[in-house]
């Protein structure tokens, strides 16, 4: 019987009911009460498991239609939660956009190509308050124009350093 490939949760579960089916005529079993299933489950992974140790034609196959039904990987890297405290961050600092920006936090969580668009999801008091945190930090510095959101995130941006 052919390899089915499409991974969707309804496709999946007509999968799995077509699998049991097949399982339990090839066991000459009849019909599995659904109560039941998760003893017929134990019982061909334990068998399973003693026939893929002593069978590495069976083992390869088993991995292939695995491999196979998984999705398919995510293209971009997780983003950090909004509210979730980054590792060293400025006590009480997070990576929300209500919050100042923490340049620190960013660094470590955000690729250099990705920092501006992280700065620009911040509102124009976060914004002000990140320029404040860096001017203590940097006495003398400060933006081009504090009324304009890209004057800000372009201030911010100088003062982000990559992690080593």
């Amino acid at each position: 019987m052919p390899v089915m490939t499409e991974t969707s949760a309804a496709a999946i579960k007509e999968r799995s009911a077509l699998a049991t089916r097949r399982f339990c005529e090839a066991l000459q079993l009849g019909v599995v009460a659904p109560k039941n299933l998760t003893y017929l489950t134990i019982a061909l992974t334990e068998a399973a498991a003693e026939e893929v140790a002593r069978n590495g034609a069976l083992r390869e196959r088993i991995k292939q239609i695995y491999s196979g039904m998984l999705p398919p990987p995510r293209q971009t890297p997780p983003r950090p939660s909004a509210g979730v405290r980054a590792d060293g961050a400025r006590k009480g600092s997070t990576l929300a956009p209500g919050n100042p920006p923490d340049l620190g936090a960013l660094a470590r969580n955000y690729h250099p190509d990705e920092w501006a668009t992280a700065l620009r999801k911040y509102g124009m008091p976060a914004l002000k308050n990140g320029v404040r945190v860096v001017q203590e930090e940097h006495p003398g510095a400060k933006p081009a124009n504090m009324s304009t959101k890209e004057a800000l995130v372009e201030f911010l941006l100088r003062y982000i350093r990559p992690i080593a």
